[in-house]
């Protein structure tokens, strides 16, 4: 130190390494792949064309206008419109990324004044009218995050065991779970 004498250093470390991802992966993923809690997924909302030939101009400009929006309200929004692929191919892209809230527009929802929102944490469908498309998403993101954290807290409490004895400590371990005991020596 400035007086030349050893001390202990206090501090914090709030670094985020391979491990934190990984747990993250095995905590919230699924047989699909990916699923990521808004907070800290890089992209928050994927926006899905699904269109012909005949009407792809006015689908386009209307995903890019929910895009506009919704960029508006801070969220991380990706447009997916392209033509090589198919809606089930990208839908499945999207999925396998973990984003947690797909959109999905298509001709008859230009004309109808909505979109589809699905939720990767529950693959629920749910049709939002244009005009309440922020709001709704803003309700949705929040209520991914919170179901993500209640999951993930109740599988802790069921794989946590408290042991009194080695008998069920050895047990406990067998059943791969995470022990929770008194240690004297």
């Amino acid at each position: 130190d400035k007086d030349e004498k050893e001390k202990y250093v206090w501090q914090t470390s709030w670094g985020l390494s391979t491990r934190v991802i990984g747990a993250i992966v095995m905590i919230h993923g699924d047989d699909k792949g990916l699923v990521l809690p808004p907070m800290i997924a890089p992209v928050q909302i994927v926006v899905v064309t699904i269109f012909f030939k005949s009407d792809k101009e006015r689908v386009i400009q209307k995903a890019k206008e929910v895009v506009k929006e919704l960029k508006a309200k801070k969220y991380t929004v990706e447009l997916d419109d392209r033509e090589e692929y198919t809606p089930g191919w990208k839908f499945n892209e999207w999925e396998m990324r973990g984003i947690p809230l797909r959109i999905e527009i298509g001709p008859n929802d230009v004309k109808a004044d909505q979109v589809v929102f699905v939720r990767r944490d529950t693959n629920e469908k749910s049709i939002v009218k244009t005009k309440d498309l922020g709001k709704e998403a803003e309700n949705i993101l929040e209520d991914i995050q919170d179901s993500l954290f209640r999951k993930a807290k109740e599988n802790l409490n069921h794989a946590v065991l408290e042991v009194h004895n080695f008998d069920d400590f050895n047990n406990a371990i067998k059943s791969k779970k995470i022990v929770k005991a008194l240690f004297c020596g």
